[in-house]
């Protein structure tokens, strides 16, 4: 086709650009240009080719036209073709910075050319590459690769072993790490060349090099067994290569040590492989591969040494190489014969080797199996006390027994053995998380709450290599849920909100089903407390003790607005311990966050919940700003058709203008931070400023303000005139005229007096009477210590006998978040021997 249009060499030239495999660059056209003596202006010749016989087919990069594609065959003969291909090669390397498809290139080439030492050169560029997506992105280039020479006793590259061997090698890692179905053929090759290297030393490097890139390798395409036997056959090589092996295991075995990862000091770099695989069981088939490892494979010694490992944590938390494999798609099996029959097998090798980490826990995965799944107890304790008589009681079969009494309802059995287990001195390092809930969850039938609350707890401190951090949130959940049944409700809200503010950033992420559902749990947990705390008439038995640390607990599939969802059970359980008074400082921020939220609801509780904040650390900063945005999302939430959208974002609903609160009501919300405040004259100065900045200074709420503080200016007897003819007086000089009598030791009557009319303040509005649940304790809180110190004084109280202390307990349930204004001030009307029914029956 060229035939007299162009010289010879320059025809040449054209030919064998055109087996390129890939676009070349100038600076590579003009390197092949040079291999063709007849070429002396390699940049003219291409100029002069482009456009008609060389084509831009990417930026920068040129490619001989597709009528030209496959000439080569039709005038050149195998051998000139080789040529070309190194010529190719030399020219593309030539060039110093190359991209992924021109090192893909190169080997595709060099193995054309049938080049020992071109093929050695790629394939020591593609093993020393360090940088893993460069790594990834070449492999996918090369999915030719994993096709080559499988057929059993064939050679990849026939004229030289080793080369053949180490391009196996490559040829392994890219079926490994781009899916390949063809890489356990490629798998046996390489075994197979391994073994065909007649060089003792040459074939030890070889199989060091294959071995060790079979233990790391995490391809569940790969069959366990074959890893394994690799771990082995690496322990037993002798020489430069296999040390070199042994220091780089070391290495890698040093830095678990250093990040606490529970691994025994005198381990083996063997053991330490082997404990890399305990996570790799997803099946019984996999579960086969080991038993045929230990079976027909592994020496006495591999055996000693896999019992061992089975011990360690980290391997345990993984599945002791038993569980991970029965308990896949156990949800979905009929069919339990199968699974037994594998575990008896692997009862046998145990038993007759003597391997007594691994016979417990084959007995114990065994017994689950009897007593979970084929509805059979009786042989479940019957497998533990088989196994019992060979190993002895170990912790693993103590553990399984206390769970099959959990599971068949003897509660008071589970407990009575759990606590025999956990005096044991090793219990602490082998007993899991899940062990502990179930006999977290046997205290709680047996309503032994302290015990409850204990074992949750315990459950979530163990190790982190043992739990993962959903099932440790979920048990703290838990263990709240039982602090509050036990009637500490304030510690209760307390710790929920505490482990809230450190709710991980993917529970808040769409997608995580597990997640949605422990948060929804959470809310349910958060709710009880409330109603608990408040004496409200919930059913707490709806929610099964220690439902939020199920094992795989869902509710289906994941929905989304999940982060939303997430911040009003954060912004619940900051409201709930604020209104209990002892919210963690940290809430703050997350409030704030709250207030900003684009759903009406979520700003609505966040300003509730910063008021209780408020009120609660006898602050102010916050109140103004804190009813604003109660104002703005009540003004939201009257535009809705529909309640249920309030709990959706609402980013372009514009509220009306004029707020949906009276000036009463914000009056009884300034009454009750100053109540609250530490420093009440600078708190309403301050409120004052900010009011005028929000609503502006002739509003109703600033004047209030202004009244307010003029009030608490007033002298005694103003104060005293103000109150013996408060009808005709308002409610700013009331609270004034009552404050400022309040600043002296007063009466227990006359304190009585004060403290209630400053209460009823609070709830002379219907806003006030909303947010009762926000303010009354955090108010009770600050007259509670009046009383405590009036209490002393016994025989100023009726019948001082009973009266008092029964006055000092509801100080102290006061304190602990218990009871709010109302139970206080009837508290000391009982005491003072008056009529309780004086105390507004509107306050909480």
């Amino acid at each position: 086709m060229l035939r007299g249009t162009v010289t010879p060499e320059v025809a040449s030239f054209v030919y064998t650009a055109s087996e390129a495999t890939y676009p070349l660059s100038r600076d590579m056209l003009l390197a092949l240009a040079q291999a063709f003596g007849g070429i002396v202006t390699g940049g003219d010749v291409i100029d002069s080719l482009e456009g008609k016989w060389l084509e831009q087919s990417l930026p920068g990069r040129l490619s001989v036209t597709p009528l030209l594609k496959g000439a080569a065959e039709q005038v050149w003969t195998e051998e000139r073709k080789s040529l070309a291909h190194v010529q190719l090669f030399d020219a593309i390397a030539s060039v110093r910075q190359l991209d992924v498809a021109d090192a893909a290139s190169l080997l595709f080439h060099a193995f054309i050319a049938k080049d020992g030492s071109r093929l050695l050169k790629c394939v020591r560029i593609i093993e020393t590459i360090d940088e893993g997506a460069v790594a990834k992105a070449l492999y996918q280039q090369l999915t030719w690769l994993p096709f080559v020479a499988l057929n059993e006793g064939e050679r990849f590259f026939e004229p030289h072993p080793m080369v053949s061997v180490m391009l196996r090698q490559v040829q392994f890692t890219v079926a490994s790490e781009s899916g390949s179905e063809e890489i356990a053929r490629v798998l046996a090759r390489w075994t197979e060349e391994v073994d065909l290297v007649e060089d003792d030393e040459a074939r030890e490097v070889a199989e060091v090099a294959r071995s060790s890139r079979l233990v790391i390798n995490r391809n569940p395409r790969v069959p366990i067994r074959v890893k394994l036997a690799a771990i082995y056959s690496l322990s037993r090589q002798r020489g430069k290569m296999s040390e070199y092996a042994e220091r780089l295991a070391r290495r890698f075995l040093a830095e678990p040590r250093e990040m606490v990862l529970d691994v025994p000091e005198n381990a083996t770099t063997s053991q330490f492989y082997l404990s890399l695989h305990a996570s790799f069981l997803r099946d019984l088939s996999d579960f086969s591969g080991v038993l045929d490892w230990l079976e027909f494979d592994a020496d006495e010694n591999a055996r000693a040494e896999f019992d061992s490992v089975v011990s360690w944590p980290l391997v345990n938390s993984c599945g002791a190489f038993v569980h991970g494999a029965w308990s896949s798609g156990c949800t979905e099996r009929t069919d339990w014969e199968p699974t037994l029959a594998l575990l008896r097998r692997a009862q046998n090798i145990a038993l007759r080797h003597r391997m007594s980490w691994f016979g417990s826990e084959v007995a114990k995965a065994t017994s689950i199996v009897q007593c979970e799944h084929v509805d059979d107890p009786v042989g479940a304790m019957k497998t533990l006390d088989a196994a019992a008589a060979v190993f002895g009681e170990t912790v693993t079969i103590a553990e399984q027994r206390v769970n099959v009494l959990f599971q068949t309802g003897d509660h008071s059995a589970a407990l009575g053995l759990w606590e025999e287990l956990a005096a044991r001195p090793q219990a602490p390092e082998l007993l899991d998380a899940f062990a502990h809930r179930r006999a977290a969850i046997s205290a709680c039938h047996l309503t032994r709450w302290d015990k409850a609350e204990e074992l949750f707890l315990a459950g979530a401190n163990v190790s982190a290599l043992r739990t993962l951090p959903i099932t440790r949130f979920g048990l703290i959940v838990d263990a709240c849920r039982v602090i509050s049944t036990a009637g500490d409700c304030q510690r209760a809200a307390r710790k929920l909100a505490d482990l809230l503010v450190d709710v991980p950033q993917e529970a808040s992420e769409d997608g995580h089903e597990s997640w949605e559902a422990v948060l929804r749990v959470t809310s349910t947990t958060c709710k009880i407390i409330e109603d608990a705390a408040f004496g409200k008439n919930g059913d707490e038995r709806s929610l099964a003790y220690g439902r939020a640390s199920k094992p795989g607990l869902q509710f289906g599939p994941a929905t989304p607005n999940q982060q939303f969802r997430t911040l009003l059970t954060v912004a619940s359980a900051g409201l709930l311990a604020a209104q209990l008074g002892d919210v963690p400082e940290r809430m703050r921020d997350l409030l704030h966050a709250t207030m900003q939220s684009p759903i009406p609801l979520a700003r609505l509780l966040g300003a509730q919940a910063m008021l209780a904040f408020e009120f609660t650390k006898g602050s102010s900063a916050e109140v103004v700003p804190a009813i604003a945005c109660f104002e703005r999302a009540m003004n939201t939430m009257q535009c809705l058709p529909d309640q249920q959208r309030s709990r959706e974002p609402q980013p372009d609903i514009e509220p009306p203008d004029g707020s949906k609160l009276s000036n009463a009501g914000l009056v009884a919300l300034f009454t009750a931070g100053a109540i609250c405040s530490d420093e009440p004259e600078k708190a309403l100065s301050d409120w004052q400023r900010q009011a005028a900045a929000v609503w502006g200074k002739e509003a109703p709420a600033v004047l209030s303000l202004k009244e307010m503080s003029v009030a608490l200016s007033m002298t005694k007897d103003d104060a005293r005139h103000i109150l013996a003819n408060f009808l005709g007086s308002s409610i700013e000089q009331i609270f004034g005229a009552a404050t400022v009598l309040l600043r002296e030791p007063a009466s227990p009557a006359r304190t009585l007096r004060l403290h209630l009319l400053l209460a009823s303040v609070t709830v002379c509005s219907d806003e006030g009477l909303l947010l009762q649940h926000t303010l009354a304790r955090a108010v009770a809180r600050r007259f509670s210590p009046v009383w405590e110190e009036l209490s002393l004084n016994a025989f100023l109280f009726k019948s001082p006998r009973v009266s008092v202390p029964m006055l000092r307990q509801v100080v102290a349930d006061v304190e602990d978040g218990r009871l709010g204004t109302k139970r206080l001030l009837i508290a000391a009307a009982v005491a003072l021997g008056f009529n309780p029914e004086m105390i507004d029956s509107r306050l909480a």
